[in-house]
């Protein structure tokens, strides 16, 4: 009995380690001339601004495909990778979706002649 009972706290103790270290989400916002991403986790939030027109998403692959591939936004010196849960699909997907996102809201007007 004294084993299962110390068996069962360490198996506990494992689930809290894991739900502490997992819990955490990424929220990218694009409004107007801004683009946000945050990041909320359990040992604090951390923020990030750019300005959408000098953004740049980039998609860093192995060359080998040995090692899951790398999303990060950057623009003027800072850089922020996100999508670290990500699978390498849906962090291509995002890629695709934030260059777009951002190539539709940074479009120019044209100048009435």
């Amino acid at each position: 009995m004294p084993f299962t009972i110390l068996e069962m706290m360490v198996l506990g103790g494992g689930f809290y380690a894991f739900e502490k270290a997992t819990a955490y989400r990424e929220l990218i916002t694009l409004r107007g001339e801004e683009l946000l991403v945050r990041r909320e986790a359990r040992d604090g939030d951390q923020e990030w601004s750019f300005q959408p027109y000098w953004v740049q998403v980039i998609l860093q692959q192995d060359n080998k495909s040995w090692y899951p591939s790398r999303l990060y936004i950057r623009s003027h010196g800072d850089q922020v990778e996100v999508g670290t849960c990500l699978t390498d699909y849906e962090r291509e997907k995002l890629s695709e979706d934030l260059q777009n996102l951002i190539a539709q809201n940074t479009r120019v007007a044209p100048a009435n002649s």
